[in-house]
This record gives C-alpha cells, structure tokens and sequence, in this order.
C-alpha cells in the first residue's frame, strides 16, 4: 500500500517501505516512487542514449547515466545492482541483486533524489545545515571537516537540523532557500556516544559499516526544521588539532561560487547533461546572498560547544 511522504521539500507517494526516519506527508502527491520491471522491459528503452559511464567495481556509486533524447526521462544503472528510471512525476526502481537490497533506499535519497532535483532545477551541494534564526547555516563536505560534527553540536544548542548530507537549493522568491531532506543523521560510534548515548539502539546505515543513522526529533537527538530556510552563512570547515580558537575568513563571490561548483553533490553528472547554464545563476546568487567562508577550529569534542555559540553570534 501507498504511503505519502516529505522528502527534500516534496509530498512523495511510495510502496517502498521506508527503513530511514522519513516524516508522513498528507496533500497532494508531486511524485510517486514505485517498484517496476527492469529498465530494458520498457518501450523507450533503444531510444536511450549513453550521457556518461564509470569503470571499476565499486557498485555504490552509478556507473551508467541514460538519457532519452527528448530529455523527459533518465535511467541510472548501479552497476548490475539496481536501475532507477527518472521522470518529472516518478521514480521506478528495479533491484537486478537481491545482496543490494539494503542500498535501493540508500542510493535513493542519495544520488536519486539529487539528480532528480537537478533536472527540476534545484542543485543540490554536499552539505549539512542547521536552522538558526530565520536562516541556515551549512557546512559544505570538507576531507575531515566534520560537518556532521558542527550541525550536531549547533542542535545541541538549540538549532533545528535542516539537512545532514545533501542540501537541496531552491528559489521561491528572490532568495536561496535551502529544502529540508528528512529527520535524520548519519553518525560514527564516537559520535552516536557523545551525542546520543547508547550506540546499539541505532541501526547501521549499511552492514558491512559502523556508522548508525539515528533518528532526529522527540524519539531521538535534537529537532527537525520542517520547512525550507534562507541560507545565510555557508563554511568550508577545518578541524585542526593546532587550532586554539574558532577563526573564519569570508570568501569573495567569485571564490564563493568557485567552492559552490566543487562542492555540488553531483557536479560531472550536472555538467554532463548541460544543466550548467540552469544552475549557476542558482549557485552565483547564493554566493551573492549568503557569507561563505573557510572555518578553522580546534580539534575534539569539548570545544563544541563554544564553536557552536560562535557561528550563532555569527548569524545574528
């Protein structure tokens, strides 16, 4: 039976049974997510032409990108694992090997999701954000930034979390907003013990990896932002063992949306199918709106909480 769900901002009807925290949705459906046959079944399927291919064996990342020459419909190939066939209202999903059973959802509201926004005009960045205030701050996946870290330490503090990987950009009005993804954090044991307790209350995020995906709300840590923010402050994040104090330096617009194009979630699959032109207006006028900077600061856990009031002062 069909459930309804708020996804990155939209109403989602699904048979898939959601093993992530994922919040029920009432209203009308923008998109339906459904099992179906494989993606060679299909009438369109020899109109479908190759946009780009990845060799190698690692089957979570897509290794094939397809796309129909009247650009209304994608099919993304995880390797023989699973296919997704992408269009403006649904999403089909066919799993080849039942081994990847666990990752349909995984891959889902990962790389699906992303890539379905982009073709609706919304890029999305590799990022965590935190409500605070009226806006958001976000801390864009540095190699050891520890952007999970810094949107769980501004939760301890009162902050409402927006996203914790993927942060979905859109333009209602004149302003960037950032669109909540779903009530839920990936955490490292280390992370789960400082923050929430007792790690065997959470399950894994795959089998074979320790880190857990603990629910957000009343039932877990912290509080959700059930609705899209302005994305006012944006950092490039550094834990440095060395560091004696929170310190930041802004970039310029230009570097700005230097760091905002290498940081998208999926930035050769946007530049291989030409959404370039649709994006970066997006992308320059974040850069324009919301102060984005390189942030340094101390390495270890009993310095959150000061990093954590200096970034709340830095938006107000």
């Amino acid at each position: 039976m069909a459930q309804r769900y708020r996804l990155y901002g939209t109403t989602v009807e699904s048979t898939l049974s959601f093993e992530h925290h994922v919040p029920a949705a009432s209203g009308a459906a923008e998109l339906r997510v459904e099992e179906g046959p494989p993606a060679s079944s299909f009438s369109f399927w020899t109109q479908m032409e190759v946009v780009s291919a990845v060799e190698g064996d690692d089957v979570s990342v897509p290794h094939t990108l397809y796309r129909h020459p009247e650009g209304d419909r994608h099919v993304v190939r995880f390797r023989d694992a699973a296919d997704y066939i992408l269009a403006p209202d649904t999403i089909t999903y066919h799993l080849h090997d039942r081994r990847f059973a666990h990752a349909v959802e995984i891959w889902l509201l990962g790389p699906i999701f992303s890539l379905w926004n982009e073709l609706r005009g919304r890029p999305a960045l590799h990022a965590s954000a935190v409500g605070v205030g009226d806006g958001a701050i976000g801390f864009l996946a540095t190699n050891k930034g520890g952007k999970s870290t810094l949107a769980a330490g501004l939760m301890q503090a009162g902050g409402l979390l927006l996203t914790d990987d993927i942060l979905v950009l859109d333009v209602p009005t004149d302003r960037v907003v950032g669109r909540p993804s779903y009530p839920q954090m990936r955490m490292w044991p280390e992370q789960v013990r400082h923050f929430v307790g007792d790690v065997a209350e959470w399950p894994r995020v795959v089998p074979h990896l320790s880190k857990r995906r603990v629910a957000v709300g009343p039932e877990g840590f912290g509080s959700f932002a059930d609705a899209g923010r302005p994305v006012t402050h944006l950092f490039l994040p550094e834990r440095r063992s060395d560091a004696t104090d929170v310190q930041w330096s802004p970039l310029s617009p230009q570097e700005a949306v230097v760091e905002l194009l290498r940081h998208s979630f999926l930035p050769n699959t946007a530049d291989q199918l030409g959404l370039a032109d649709r994006r970066l207006p997006v992308l320059t006028a974040l850069a324009d709106q919301a102060q984005v900077a390189r942030l340094v600061y101390p390495e270890g856990a009993e310095h959150l909480p000061a990093v954590a009031e200096t970034l709340r002062r830095a938006a107000d």
